[in-house]
């Protein structure tokens, strides 16, 4: 599995306040998720550092 941090300046790049969401395998994507780190961390992040998210690919479905 590969794990994405990425870090953004700006605060308020999702559309609304959530998890994240998972990608089903159906979709054969390499892409197995996305966390959006600052929308559930907001409550105990008191220094705002931009908007935070971990992106998942690979896992069982990648072959290379």
């Amino acid at each position: 599995m590969i794990v994405i941090n990425l870090l953004y300046e700006r605060e308020d790049i999702f559309p609304k306040a959530a998890f994240g969401y998972l990608i089903p395998s159906r979709e054969n994507s390499h892409l197995l998720g996305v966390l959006f780190d600052s929308c559930v961390r907001h409550q105990t992040d008191k220094q705002k550092r931009g908007s935070q998210l971990t992106v998942m690919m690979g896992g069982a479905w990648f072959d290379q």
